[in-house]
């Protein structure tokens, strides 16, 4: 069940950063914009992240305006 549970997590996250390409979020922003906690955020970011196609690094969130690790689509 938890495995199901993360693989929406991580579809969610996924599907929200390809419809906001370009813009960089942290786990809080992401866990808040598609209704995870963060720890929830943290772990589907890491694993979207390693899987290809995303990008994460140490820049400014782009919702909430903090310097933080954050994750994007490449625009």
């Amino acid at each position: 069940m938890a495995a199901d549970k993360a693989m929406i997590a991580r579809d969610k996250v996924a599907a929200f950063l390809l419809a906001h390409r370009g813009r960089a979020f942290c786990e809080r922003c992401l866990g808040h914009a598609v209704g995870i906690d963060p720890s929830t955020g943290h772990r589907a970011a890491t694993r979207i992240a390693r899987a290809g196609g995303f990008v994460r690094e140490y820049e400014v969130c782009s919702e909430c305006g903090e310097s933080r690790l954050v994750t994007r689509a490449p625009a």
